[in-house]
């Protein structure tokens, strides 16, 4: 005899999504000292905002470290992830990627989408000839191993990010920046002239020049390293009682100044001072 039992689906686990900066911080610092980020990741303050661009995009925590990278200053998702993005959007009918079955420069890949509620599908194409105009096709790497992977991931990234600019909020694909060349300012620098030395004073009586005493050697203050920084500036926020004393202990820090090549600790002095502002609005 057969018992009929009932069959029973195990329902999907839901993610950790932390909703707001201190559960943010709390699992990035979590995820840091496991030592399991990805490599780019070298600090609480990168994953924490990882994780909140994630957030914005639609990305859970996890699936945002493994999709964003920061390149050339500038995050950005792999085209995988940018596709993943904008068909969990809800607003993506389908998404449709070919060639054009050409060969040699006229070679290109195509990608094509519809946007829920629009008239027609979007296209947007990249050939072999767009990429020797760009000086991509000689290039070493990618484009010498994979060309028509990299052909198709152009024409993928102009292609979702003019149609569903909304979803992505200018989040760009990696493969497209990795090719940017790093710009660099070359306008030339005005210097003002050098001011002509005063001559040294005259005894009258003596006739002699007299030396100026030479001035004490003033010791310089030595910049804080970043770290210091974000701990002086949490002690400033935490006795702060109005928003003006927030906005008052960063600029007592120069925060911007000393941050300055550092913006993953940049952004996170920032979120720090929102933050306390935040709570001091909610008070009675």
């Amino acid at each position: 005899m057969t018992d009929n039992l009932p069959v029973t689906r195990p329902q999907a686990l839901r993610p950790i999504v932390p909703a707001n900066l201190d559960e943010a911080w709390r699992l990035a610092t979590a995820i840091h000292k496991s030592r399991m980020a990805p490599p780019g990741y070298q600090t609480p303050e990168a994953i924490t905002v990882a994780i909140l661009h994630g957030l914005e995009i639609g990305l859970t925590p996890m699936a945002a470290l493994q999709s964003i990278a920061v390149i050339n200053g500038r995050p950005t998702v792999w085209g995988d992830g940018m596709v993943a993005i904008v068909r969990g959007s809800g607003v993506c009918a389908w998404i449709r990627e070919y060639d054009n079955g050409l060969e040699g420069d006229q070679l290109a890949c195509v990608c094509e989408t519809l946007r829920v509620g629009e008239a027609g599908p979007v296209s947007r194409s990249f050939s072999v000839a767009d990429a020797i105009g760009a000086g991509l096709w000689s290039k070493p790497g990618p484009w010498k191993q994979y060309p028509k992977r990299m052909l198709a991931a152009r024409a993928r990234s102009w292609c979702l990010r003019d149609v569903y600019a909304d979803i992505l909020r200018g989040i760009q694909n990696r493969e497209e920046v990795e090719d940017y060349q790093p710009m660099r300012d070359v306008t030339p620098q005005a210097t003002a002239p050098r001011p002509e030395p005063s001559p040294p004073p005259v005894d009258i009586d003596t006739g002699e020049v007299q030396m100026p005493a030479s001035e004490p050697a003033v010791a310089e203050d030595k910049p804080l390293d970043p770290d210091a920084v974000l701990s002086k500036l949490s002690d400033l926020l935490a006795a702060a009682s109005t928003a003006a004393e927030c906005d008052l202990a960063f600029e007592y820090l120069d925060a911007g100044a000393a941050l300055t090549h550092h913006p993953d600790m940049l952004a996170m002095a920032g979120m720090m001072v929102d933050r306390k502002k935040r709570k001091l609005g909610k008070k009675p």
